[in-house]
């Protein structure tokens, strides 16, 4: 009887090596016109899908120089190349199965497929709201219609000042529509809004629904200021005892106050590193005086309600005069850059550079929408502006999701959510995030739901909450039933997280997964670096089950804890409530935790967790990042 080792637990099994993969898609012999296609193969082994696959991608039959080699674990069937590939040209490809050991099968047979040339329709340099969209209405007919898909194709690095029709939410709408590419080719589109009545404008980019086969890259987006649903500036006259400040605002950039008062939320930022310090409850009902506020065109004075004074000495423990607040309301969700809603298939941007967003930058909703991809792309901060998006980053409730290469900064809730709402709880999954940087989300940087997740390689900096969340946790009576089965979180880098820099857990206000329970089941944490916790353990982790937690590095250079910490929850490692947890190789480098909180294993767990804590304090295991300087702690 052979054996697979998974993730350091022992699982009996047959002997040999897996199946042989059956590649599926690109098929041999198609034309394909996006130049980041998916490639996709069959499952060879069961879950939890032990090992990994090789794929490899050339323009030669022989592979001597391989376009493209990756590999990827074995608890995904499918990969998302990030260098696009030359049209009018014939590629081929091959994936095998490697055993947990490294040790390769056979390769799968080869299958050839062509980069097609697309139809093009050409946007002039004087073209308006209405003439783009009347030339991408032909784009989509076309590609719908013909086998050969159509190209909206912009002209080079040109500038466009579109002012949004009132008649419509997004500048694209598609529905129903196949095969069609835009390529903006280095151009701006800076969106005006205009508004509406008795309403809020939108004011986004693409709607797509019933949609397949869509690529849209090199094009950079931007908003006018005054067309952002945004309010904010600097904290002064900062009175804790009588819970008032005043905020002192640049009407260019943030005009909108009125706009933002009904259905906006507060946060407290620190002006260093725009790390959240902490949200006013679920609505500025929080502030008394919201409507009588304004001073003048500039200045603002609020008073907190006498019902949050609890909340606020919690906030206010880290918060200092020049300090910000930020208030950005969520009108119906709308205005997102790329919102695919309902059966759209193989959708790609790339390289598209967004400065701002009123909304979302990449929201995927219905769990039947698949294969679509996020490669390259910067979701950034305009220079003088305090936030970047006024929601969240990506929202993703479809299957098969792949997101690398990308920048997020500045987001008001999740930079990267996964999972919940309309997903189905036993669909196939397999979200990939992978190679990412997230800098100065408000709440969790990344939060991984549903199944088969790689989350690899990401620089998470000053996160607002978690920086990694897994699973749900007991966060209202309508949170969605969303646990994790099978995921491989690794080589991750955590800068100063808020609270916790990995969290895991369970939503007891919900009936439990119907495959996991109430658990988070086979997932690996590894290999990643944790750097100067601000207020809360580093790793708190909860309703695991026959996982692995091994060589995470828990290290402090310099900084201690937040003004408003909890001092029983200075730990380094924390299990609660799980089962058949293993690891070792687990340090942690920081002298604020004592040696009895390095790891905490709570009675609620069972006895069998192992989890080794190696106390190696002073170990030197951080490069700086990008401009920083850290003194050394040792020193």
């Amino acid at each position: 009887m052979g054996k697979w080792i998974i993730y350091g637990l022992v699982f009996a099994c047959g002997t040999g090596f897996a199946a042989v993969p059956a590649l599926e898609y690109p098929g041999s012999g198609a034309t394909v016109y996006q130049t980041l296609p998916y490639f996709e193969w069959n499952d060879v082994v069961p879950h939890p899908y032990v090992g990994q696959y090789e794929i490899q991608i050339d323009d030669n039959s022989d592979f001597s120089s391989p376009f493209d080699t990756d590999i990827i674990p074995a608890l995904l069937s499918w990969y998302s190349p990030t260098e696009e590939m030359v049209r009018g040209t014939t590629y081929y490809w091959r994936v095998r199965y490697m055993d947990e050991q490294g040790t390769p099968d056979e390769w799968s047979t080869v299958s050839a497929f062509a980069i097609g040339f697309p139809y093009v329709i050409d946007v002039l340099t004087t073209d308006g709201w209405d003439e783009i969209q009347a030339k991408h209405v032909q784009v989509a007919d076309y590609g719908h219609t013909n086998a050969q898909a159509a190209e909206l194709r912009f002209p080079a690095n040109h500038t466009f000042n579109l002012v949004q029709d009132p008649a419509d939410d997004y500048l694209f709408e598609y529905n129903s529509h196949d095969n069609y590419i835009i390529n903006g080719r280095g151009s701006t589109i800076i969106m005006q809004c205009t508004q509406k009545t008795n309403d809020v404008p939108k004011c986004g980019f693409w709607l797509v629904q019933n949609c397949n086969h869509l690529q849209i890259h090199d094009i950079i987006i931007d908003y006018a200021p005054d067309s952002l649903s945004q309010f904010g500036g600097v904290i002064s006259n900062l009175d804790k005892d009588n819970r008032s400040f005043t905020v002192t605002v640049d009407t260019n950039v943030y005009a909108n106050f009125d706009e933002a008062a009904p259905v906006a939320h507060g946060y407290f930022v620190d002006a260093e590193n725009l790390q959240r310090l902490g949200v006013l409850g679920t609505g500025l009902n929080t502030v008394t005086n919201w409507d009588g506020a304004r001073q003048s065109d500039t200045v603002f004075d609020f008073t907190i309600d006498p019902d949050w004074a609890g909340m606020w000495n919690q906030l206010t423990g880290d918060l200092e005069n020049g300090d910000y607040f930020i208030s950005s309301p969520v009108p119906d969700r709308g205005g997102d850059i790329f919102y695919l809603f309902n059966s759209v298939a193989d959708f790609v941007a790339n390289n598209v550079t967004t400065r701002a967003s009123r909304g979302r930058y990449f929201v995927v909703r219905k769990s039947n929408s698949l294969y679509n991809r996020c490669i390259n792309n910067d979701f950034l901060r305009t220079q003088g502006r305090l936030r970047g998006a006024a929601s969240g980053g990506v929202n993703n409730h479809g299957d098969y999701a792949w997101y690398e290469n990308c920048a997020f900064d500045y987001t008001r809730d999740d930079a990267f959510h996964n999972g919940s709402g309309d997903s189905l709880p036993d669909g196939p999954g397999q979200a990939v995030v992978r190679h990412c940087r997230i800098e100065s989300c408000f709440r969790n940087s990344l939060w991984v739901q549903m199944d088969r997740h790689w989350v690899a390689d990401n620089t998470v900096t000053w996160p607002g909450s978690a920086a990694i969340h897994i699973g749900e946790t007991g966060q209202g009576d309508g949170a969605s039933n969303s646990q994790m089965d099978v995921g491989l979180i690794e080589n991750n880098l955590v800068v100063r997280p808020y609270k916790q820099a990995f969290r895991s857990g369970y939503n007891p206000n919900i009936e439990p997964d119907p495959v996991t329970g109430e658990f988070n089941q086979y997932v690996t944490i590894r290999n990643n670096t944790i750097i100067d916790n601000k207020r809360n353990q580093a790793f708190d982790l909860e309703y695991l089950k026959n996982s692995t937690v091994e060589n995470n590095v828990v290290s402090n250079r310099f900084r201690g804890w937040s003004a408003y910490h909890d001092p029983a929850l200075q730990i380094g490692f924390h299990l609660r409530n799980s089962t058949n947890v293993v690891g070792i190789g687990n340090r942690v480098a920081d002298n604020r935790i004592t040696p009895e909180n390095q790891l905490v294993v709570d009675a609620s767990s069972t006895s069998n967790i192992t989890v080794e804590v190696i106390d190696d304090r002073w170990v030197d295991i951080y490069t700086p990042l990008f401009s920083e300087t850290w003194e050394n702690a040792a020193a």
